[in-house]
């Protein structure tokens, strides 16, 4: 995964800047007779504050054929089911809404299992309540890519990561170059929010219960239908940085555990289908994790505690052979 910290500015561009269009508005662009070309699922959970401003990033969207919105709710306890019913009730035609009574999360059952189901459209559009696009033009450039792109499963775009009070603190960094399905299967780092994906089946959400990365498992998973493109032309997509978001409110530890969960899943899914090859793959993946949080604060001061002093030593030797002969 990578990503940079900024000191970013305020971030200027935000949504909605005007009016959204109504629903007639919005189907008038579309080719008479077209079927659902794009699904466009969202994950809530008490995002009250932020949902608004992800349902307007969709409906600004300009296409020429159909696309649906998927929003799941997992039991909110804020107004966030409210919310949503509301623009359900304003696009009757675009908006189809799932809200649970009971929490799933807890049970270890996970929103796809949910919303992937349902998805009409040839193509499947992520981002989380708490997340939002800019770019208008988003869903027709990813799905002109793949239209172009029969070996590809998916395809991906920049984002930025911005704080509760809108100024840009970070920005991701997915590969500019693609991936092919082999490197695509050991789950590289693709920001969730600009993910465009084949619809296809996903057999491993009938496993229970199911990690809580998700993303990393689904990434490994579409490998079998092919790789992943880059697309440069879009605008970043915002990632929404705040105490109560899944990933941003963990803990370093926390992160590694949850990646590790993630990671050893889906080699176990691939041992049980027979894919030696996936199977080492993902635990060198794991092995990979390890090492690298060896070198940080999480397990290197436990380490340095009972290392430092043979470590200084170590360290010194090497420098007195390093040393130039005077």
């Amino acid at each position: 995964m990578k990503e940079k910290d900024v000191k970013g500015d305020l971030l200027q561009a935000s949504v909605p800047r005007k009016a959204l269009p109504t629903e007639e508005q919005i189907k008038s662009t579309w080719r008479k007779g077209a079927s659902c070309k794009v699904s466009i699922v969202c994950h809530t959970y008490n995002h009250e504050s932020f949902i608004e401003q992800a349902l307007a990033g969709f409906l600004i969207q300009r296409t020429e054929f159909p696309f649906e919105i998927i929003v799941h709710d997992d039991a909110s306890t804020d107004n966030t089911a409210r919310i949503i019913e509301r623009y359900r009730a304003a696009y009757p035609d675009i908006v189809r809404s799932v809200l649970q009574t009971k929490n799933q999360y807890r049970l270890g059952v996970r929103p796809p299992c949910f919303t992937f189901p349902l998805a009409r459209g040839d193509y499947i559009a992520l981002c989380e309540g708490d997340d939002y696009w800019l770019d208008e033009h988003k869903l027709s450039k990813q799905a002109a890519v793949l239209d172009q792109s029969p070996s590809a499963v998916m395809c991906y775009h920049d984002a930025i990561r911005v704080s509760e009070e809108g100024r840009v603190v970070g920005r991701s960094e997915p590969s500019r170059a693609g991936y092919n399905a082999s490197q695509l299967a050991s789950a590289p780092f693709i920001p969730t929010l600009t993910r465009m994906f084949r619809n296809k089946p996903v057999h491993w959400l009938d496993r229970r219960p199911l990690p809580i990365a998700l993303d990393i498992v689904l990434t490994s998973y579409f490998s079998r239908h092919g790789g992943a493109v880059y697309v440069n032309d879009i605008a970043p997509a915002v990632y929404r940085v705040h105490d109560g978001g899944m990933w941003s409110r963990r803990g370093t530890v926390e992160r590694l555990r949850t990646t590790l969960d993630a990671v050893l899943f889906i080699a176990a899914r691939y041992q049980e289908e027979g894919d030696t090859r996936a199977t080492r793959l993902l635990l060198t993946r794991a092995v990979s994790e390890l090492i690298g949080a060896v070198g940080t604060a999480i397990i290197g001061k436990v380490l340095m505690r009972r290392f430092s002093e043979r470590l200084k030593a170590r360290l010194k030797r090497l420098l007195v052979r390093l040393k130039p002969d005077s």
